[in-house]
Parts: C-alpha cells; sequence; structure tokens
C-alpha cells in the first residue's frame, strides 16, 4: 500500500532502514544515515556513495527537513501492524514480539559463492530490522526470508 511506499522514500540507500540521524551531501543532495556516511568522510577525496561525485565533507549536514517528515509520518510495523512514526520505526521493530518470533523463523545466512569473509555467527547475518534482508517488497526479499 501507500505506507511501504512512504516508508521507501525515507530509507537510506546504505543500510536500507529507514533514515537515522540523516545527513545531507550538499553538492549532490543525496541523504544518507549519519552513521552509515561516516566511512565516506574519513577518506582523504570523498565520493558520493550513490553517484559517485566528490563532495566537500566540511559541506554535510543534518537533513533536518527529513528528520521533520521522520516525525510526522506514520507506517505499519511489518510485526504488528501497529502504527509508528518513521522516526521510531527502528526502535520499535527492535523490541516487537511479532517481529522476533517472525525473524526466528528466517533461514541462516548461507552465502551465495564461496567467500574468504566469515560467516556471521549467530544464525542471522543482521539483528530484527537491520540489514538489507529486512527491506520488505525489494528484490532481496526471495533471497532471504518468506515471512517479508
Amino acid at each position: 500500500g501507500g505506507d511501504s511506499g512512504l516508508e521507501a522514500q525515507y530509507t537510506c540507500p546504505i543500510c536500507l532502514e529507514v533514515y537515522h540521524r540523516p545527513v545531507a551531501i550538499g553538492s549532490c543532495g543525496h541523504t544518507f544515515c549519519g552513521e552509515c556516511l561516516q566511512p565516506c568522510l574519513q577518506v582523504p577525496s570523498p565520493l558520493c556513495p550513490l553517484c559517485r561525485l566528490p563532495f566537500d565533507p566540511k559541506k554535510v549536514d543534518k537533513a533536518t527537513h527529513v528528520e521533520k517528515q521522520l516525525s510526522s509520518y506514520k507506517a505499519p510495523c511489518r510485526g504488528c501492524n501497529k502504527k509508528v512514526t518513521l522516526a521510531k520505526m527502528r526502535v520499535h521493530i527492535s523490541s516487537c514480539l511479532k517481529v522476533q518470533e517472525q525473524m526466528a523463523n528466517c533461514p541462516k545466512f548461507v552465502p551465495v559463492v564461496p567467500t574468504s569473509q566469515p560467516i556471521p555467527s549467530g544464525g542471522r547475518a543482521w539483528g530484527p530490522g537491520q540489514g538489507p534482508a529486512w527491506r520488505a517488497g525489494q528484490h532481496v526479499n526471495i533471497l532471504f526470508c518468506s515471512w517479508h
């Protein structure tokens, strides 16, 4: 429905979660979670993770207009269907018993091809409501969980 499209509109392209403390790159205008953009700010000549255009790290500002919208728009929780503001969705999902119950039925993470990277321990790569496996309605849902 319209709610999932609304949530997708406020999704960080790096972590694929609803923005958390969003920041915008001045030169291209792309928005990311502040924490997600941090690794890009540590290199001498940063590039936007989305469009690869160079940007000035001094011209990365809080996306206050996005934060205001996150606080005013509501979407249903994927577990219990409770309407929650997008700003509080991550916190709600991390404590929602229905989500935790559904995530317990997710298959263990298995790489598609052999990898030199260690396989995440604990049965899944991310906690409930974290990481790309969480995005409902996206291409990853077929690869990870049937309940999404």
